[in-house]
């Protein structure tokens, strides 16, 4: 049902950028949550190593997915997926990386560079390119709306919440604009009137910026 390969794609600034290809029977779920999963854990590796600088390929040893829920953003499903990350010299991290399968159309506009976002190209009974959903105005934009209305998603094993402890604007008629947040994040700021930032290491206890 699946196999890995290796294919060219044009990345704007970023030159040729080599993607591994994954192909994928019915549809790209399978890669998070079914038989295609040893196949994504595989090319995780070179992805988190392009995108995260502290993360050497010598260093690294494996990615493993240890949890995906299904988030839906402007009609399209994209995967937020749990990565434990495992080092030779060092503790292992969790990291949190939301995954959406994009067209060619959409992959020359990304808010990011195409080397920190771009997975894999996906080939099979779905086409597209398999990328960090932190790159795609939606997605920001559903997280954003479902904070500002409180909203609550329901997954597998109970709910997904947005909590605003005051009024937050829900972005809507405004386009993000996207920094990096070194490696713990990205920050999406609306029109100068809400910054959105994204965490991407997971650990235990509140984050010190919340």
């Amino acid at each position: 049902w699946f196999a890995v390969d290796v294919n060219r794609r044009e990345s704007g600034d970023d030159g040729e950028l080599r993607l591994p290809e994954l192909r994928v029977f019915a549809d790209w779920s399978e890669l998070v949550g079914g038989p295609g999963k040893d196949d994504l854990e595989r090319v995780l590796p070179e992805f988190f190593e392009r995108s995260l600088k502290l993360v050497s390929r010598e260093d690294l040893m494996s990615c493993r997915v240890i949890r995906s829920l299904k988030f839906a953003a402007a009609g399209r499903d994209c995967w937020v997926v749990g990565v434990r990350l495992e080092y030779q010299e060092r503790l292992p991290d969790t990291m949190i990386l939301p995954l959406v399968l994009v067209s060619d159309e959409e992959y020359g506009r990304l808010l990011r560079p195409a080397r920190e976002v771009a997975v894999a190209t996906i080939a099979g009974s779905q086409s597209g390119i398999l990328c960090d959903a932190t790159a795609l105005p939606d997605y920001l934009q559903a997280l954003l709306a479902m904070v500002s209305r409180q909203g609550r998603v329901k997954v597998e094993h109970g709910e997904l919440v947005g909590v605003a402890y005051e009024e937050v604007p829900d972005g809507s008629g405004l386009t993000p604009a996207v920094a990096p947040a070194g490696d713990d994040g990205v920050e999406a700021d609306f029109g100068h009137r809400v910054l959105l930032k994204t965490y991407r290491r997971v650990e235990n206890g509140m984050n010190p910026d919340v």
